[in-house]
Order: C-alpha cells, then structure tokens, then sequence
C-alpha cells in the first residue's frame, strides 16, 4: 500500500500593530567618498502571551575608505499573529517562509520610509536604502539567528 502526502493549508491572520522609529543619526562632519556600505542588523523578538511578533531593523550608512558611520536609523514593527504559540517548536517560531518573509519585507519598508523621511532636506537626503531580495536578507539573518525556521 502506497502512502499518500497529504498538505494542509493552514489560515494564519497577521496585522500590523506598530510601526515606531527608535532611533536616527546623521554625522555631518563626514564626506563619504563614491562609495558607502550599507550595513544592517535584525532583531526578532516575540510575545506568546500577546500574540506578537517583532522585526527591529537597523541600517547603518558607512563611508568606504575610513569606515566611519554618518547615516543610521532603527525601526521596529510589531504584528500580531492570531495564535502565534501554535507555531512554536523547539527551535523557536515556525511560521511558513511566506509569512515570515511577508513580514521581513514589510518591516524593511518602513526602515526605508522612515529613514527616507528622517533624512529630507539633511546633507544626505538622497541616501536611500535600496531594494532588497527579502529572501536572501532574511536567509542571512535566520542562518545566522537560528531563531527562526
């Protein structure tokens, strides 16, 4: 007798509960020569008990040559995710990839927003965060987190 893979498609509801701007930072001083690195960091945290989840992404603007920082800005956003203890093994949260990509991309969004604003009529008003492949970056960090699956 053959087994049969049965997939179930599973409803999980996600809303945004916050968008807050924690932080910005513009150097002045510094003249970044034709070339800047971008650097960027995550941090995920959740709340099984609220039903939250929480990207917080900073970007921080880099000069090449000296290696010295004149742009950052951090932006959390928290959604809610309906029953998020429901997708928590072992190792953490496991909500499907899509989910959690839907969520990266969206959080890194309002990090360009928000830092794209902050920015308007400064030295560095044209220092924009580029587009990103979502999967990619959020495979960096997950690989390196190991939070989530």
């Amino acid at each position: 007798m053959a087994k049969k893979e049965v997939e179930v498609e599973v409803e999980i509801e996600i809303g945004i509960l916050k968008i807050k701007d924690l932080g910005f930072m513009i150097n002045d001083s510094i003249d970044p020569g034709e070339e800047s690195q971008i650097q960027y960091n995550l941090d995920l945290n959740y709340n099984l008990d609220e039903d939250w989840i929480e990207f917080t992404i900073e970007a921080e603007f880099r000069d090449s040559l000296t290696e010295k920082s004149y742009l950052n800005g951090k932006v959390l956003t928290r959604f809610q995710v309906k029953n998020l203890k429901n997708f928590i093994n072992p190792q953490g949260i496991n909500l499907p990839p899509e989910i959690m990509t839907t969520m990266f991309s969206m959080s890194f969004t309002h990090t360009r927003a928000i830092l794209a604003k902050n920015t308007v009529g400064s030295k560095f008003g044209d220092a924009y965060l580029p587009i990103i492949n979502p999967v990619e970056v959020l495979n960096h960090f997950l690989g390196k987190n190991r939070v989530f699956e």
